[in-house]
C-alpha cells in the first residue's frame, strides 16, 4: 500500500477531493485506530484500507488545504 503522501502526489485536483470527501464522510461515525482488523473498501480508492490508515489520508491531504486556507486569509 503506498503511503498517503505517494498517493496525492500527481494526483489531480478532482480525484484528491473526491477521495477526501469520501474519507471524511465514511469516518464520521468515528474511527478505530487502535484496531488494526479494522479495515474498510473505498470506492475511490482500490484495496482495504486500515482505520489509521484513512486517518492518515485526512492528516495528509488537509495539511496543505489549511495552509492555502491561512495564507488566502491573510492577504
Amino acid at each position: 500500500m503506498p503511503s498517503p503522501l505517494q498517493l496525492f502526489e500527481g494526483m489531480d485536483q478532482q480525484r484528491f477531493l473526491a477521495v477526501l470527501s469520501e474519507v471524511a464522510a465514511v469516518d464520521q461515525g468515528g474511527l478505530q485506530i487502535n484496531e488494526p482488523g479494522t479495515s474498510r473498501s473505498l470506492k475511490t480508492l482500490p484495496g482495504d484500507w486500515s482505520d489509521l490508515a484513512q486517518a492518515c489520508l485526512i492528516h495528509v491531504g488537509m495539511v496543505p488545504q489549511a495552509r492555502e486556507a491561512v495564507a488566502a486569509d491573510a492577504r
